[in-house]
């Protein structure tokens, strides 16, 4: 049901690759997940300095590697969205997309030639456009 979901609102606004990679990078931050089990089993079966010799390594690797992998999707995905789009997007520029409206707005902004996106803080007081 979630991919039918997926495939109805995003396939048709980005492309059947970008939405693809998309289901990717929902499955690499799941691992996050897998990470957080790992260390609680961890500390309840071991105790002492073994504790922090097998979970530091490992959440170090751990991170490395989900951002390697993570900056890849990403980079990835930026080229899908430009050649479905037919606009410049670096991976530093990709539109949100967890929600329909933003992501059309952000585009919207880029086909005029403004920053994807709009940081605002304090209700709105504080506009940042970020490059």
């Amino acid at each position: 049901m979630a991919n039918e979901r997926l495939n109805t609102i995003w396939e048709p606004r980005i492309g059947r690759e970008a939405t693809a990679l998309l289901r990717q990078r929902s499955w690499l931050a799941l691992t996050r997940l897998g990470l957080l089990a790992f260390i609680v089993v961890l500390a309840i079966t071991v105790t002492g300095p073994l504790y922090y010799l097998v979970v530091l390594p490992v959440t170090g690797v751990y991170l490395f590697a989900y951002v390697w992998a993570l900056m890849r999707i990403n980079r990835r995905l930026a080229d899908a969205l430009s050649r479905h789009l037919g606009l410049p997007i670096t991976p530093k520029n990709l539109p949100p997309v967890r929600r329909v409206e933003v992501f059309d707005r952000a585009v919207a902004s880029l086909r005029e030639g403004r920053p994807a996106r709009d940081r605002s803080f304090f209700g709105g007081f504080i506009h940042i456009r970020t490059p």
